[in-house]
This record gives structure tokens, sequence and C-alpha cells, in this order.
């Protein structure tokens, strides 16, 4: 698994080298930021799910880990210890219970649940929430904060430890868990803020990841295990982070953070062209959470729902909703 690493490696070399990098990609966000899209104009209608959360679940107060795949959306509980399984008319399936909090889960394929723990990684069938594998983690020091599966032999992890960002993954045929320093260029290693809010992301069966600081992209090659930079972004001399990025089709949203403003930015995977939305007085926010299938889908209590849908009654109670914005 040396390959991914080394892939990384000499894709990061060539972003940090001085003088900026040449094959950086421009995005000139304070010109889209002086024009900002309303969000109307990014999608072409949006509707609301109500999830039915059976009692003795909380489903937290706020923003929490949601994944969608093949008629299922997968929602972390306040307590961190289940995921729970509703179906896209948001009737409650059943609940992933797990004896560790539960760090981050990511879907494989439409047909499994990969979910990462402290200890293990462990798959779950999508229809019905059935254990399928367990896969141990021994001797790791690491904190692990996210995991998808490659292919049928591979998964991938990130993590950090003392201020550095580690990278690894688990070798199915060799029984095999391992980590190491995430290179970063030459004598140099990926601080942990860069993988602070990364999560892995998906548009169909390829496999992404992002880089907190930086915006760069890497896309991750299913059948060879392969990584490789999808995206280098020059985003100016501001200090910017992103929490979120999704793909669909051949454009890239992040949803990013600086000083002077945040928002989603919308960006050509080949030009760099970008459309900025953000929220003003008289736009609501364009919430970006996983892009599946041509939709944004995005979970909030029901009583948020005004910040993001301007006719929607402000009395909506305090469940949570799923907004389905379709592109």
């Amino acid at each position: 698994m040396k390959r991914i690493l080394i892939l990384l490696f000499a894709g990061l070399l060539a972003v940090s080298c001085e003088p900026a990098n040449p094959d950086a990609t421009k995005v000139h966000i304070d010109k889209a930021l002086k024009r900002p899209v309303k969000s109307v104009e990014l999608y072409a209608k949006a509707d609301v799910i109500p999830l039915r959360v059976p009692e003795g679940f909380r489903a937290g107060p706020g923003e929490t880990l949601l994944e969608v795949a093949a008629d299922r959306f997968f929602l972390l509980n306040q307590e961190k210890d289940a995921i729970l399984v509703f179906n896209f008319a948001g009737e409650f399936v059943t609940a992933i219970r797990s004896a560790e909090p539960v760090i981050d889960f990511s879907p494989y394929q439409d047909r499994a649940l990969v979910v990462l723990t402290e200890h293990a990684i462990t798959e779950y069938a999508i229809g019905d929430g059935s254990t399928l594998t367990r896969y141990p983690i021994q001797d790791n020091d690491v904190e692990l904060r996210c995991a998808t599966r490659l292919n049928e032999n591979e998964f991938f992890v990130l993590g950090s430890k003392d201020r550095n960002a580690y990278s690894g993954g688990y070798l199915v045929n060799r029984k095999r868990f391992y980590i190491e320093p995430f290179p970063g260029g030459l004598h140099s290693i990926v601080p942990a803020s860069d993988v602070q809010y990364t999560r892995f992301f998906h548009d169909g069966n390829d496999a992404f990841e992002f880089l907190s600081q930086s915006g760069v992209i890497f896309a991750l090659d299913a059948p060879s295990g392969f990584a490789y930079l999808a995206l280098v972004p020059d985003f100016g001399k501001k200090a910017i982070h992103f929490t979120n990025v999704q793909k669909s089709g051949g454009q890239f949203y992040y949803a990013f953070e600086r000083e002077d403003a945040s928002g989603v930015l919308v960006c050509d995977r080949k030009t760099g062209a970008c459309k900025v939305f953000r929220k003003t007085e008289k736009e609501p926010a364009f919430p970006l959470g996983v892009i599946y299938a041509g939709c944004n889908y995005y979970c909030c209590p029901a009583a948020r729902l005004p910040e993001f849908l301007p006719d929607a009654p402000a009395d909506g109670g305090e469940g949570p909703v799923i907004i389905r914005y379709t592109f």
C-alpha cells in the first residue's frame, strides 16, 4: 500500500513547492464574492422529508453525520452509539448499534456501510443494517477521523497525531491495519489542521478526499488503489478553510469559511470558473450536505427550515428533517 502514499507524496510535493505551483487552477473567489449567485439558481426544486425517529433515540440538536445510499438515509444519533437508518420516505428502518462511539461512516457501492470506531472498521448491509464483517484495528495511537472502502481488498483512513496528519488503511488479504505520517512535500508532513474536517465523499462509485486548509482534492482509484490529484486550487492569499466538499459531474462544491465571508463555492474541475452562494438579508443559505445521484441532501432540525427555505413554516417543530435539493 506504499503506492497510495507515494502518489500522495508526489502530488503534495508539487503543491507545496515554491514559487506557486504552475499547475494550480486559479480560482477567482474574490471576484465571485462580489457577485454572489442566488441559491435558487443552483437547484431546480427543494422538498422536505421529515424523519420519523422512534422513541429512545435522539438525532441531535444540530448538524450530525449523514450519509445517503440506495434508498437509505444514515444518521448518527446524539450519543454517537447508533446509526439510525431511514428510507427515502423518512420512515425508520432500523438502528445500527455500536459498542464504541462512532467516529465516521461511509457507503460502499450502495451495498455496504463502512463504520469506523477506535478499534475496528465494521461493515453493515445497506438494506437492513445487518452486520457483514468486522476488521480489527490494533497497535494504533493515531486519532482516526474518517474511513472508506476503495475496493474488495482495501480500506483507507485518515487521522492525526502530534499536530501531524496520518494516512493508512486496512488490507483484507493480509488482515493488517497500517498507519503512517501523511507526506506533504520534501522533508515535511501534512499538518493535522488539513484533515480537521476531512471526510471521504463520492460521485457514483468514485471516492475522493480533500484537505481542509488548501482545498486540494484527491481522487481514489478503486480498482488499483492509487490516488491522484483531482484539483489543485489556488484561492489567493487570504486564509480559508473548508468544512465539506462534494462532487457532481464536473463540479466540485466547497463549503468554505473565511474571515470576511462564508458560503458554498461551486468550482469547475477543469477551468476553475466558480460561483459563490452565500446567505444575505434577502437570500437564504444553501447548506451543503451529501450529494447523491444529482441531489444535495441536508439534515437539520425542522425549526431551522426558514434559514434555508424562506417559505417553510417557522413552527415546524424540533424533529429532524432532510432537505432534498434537486439540481
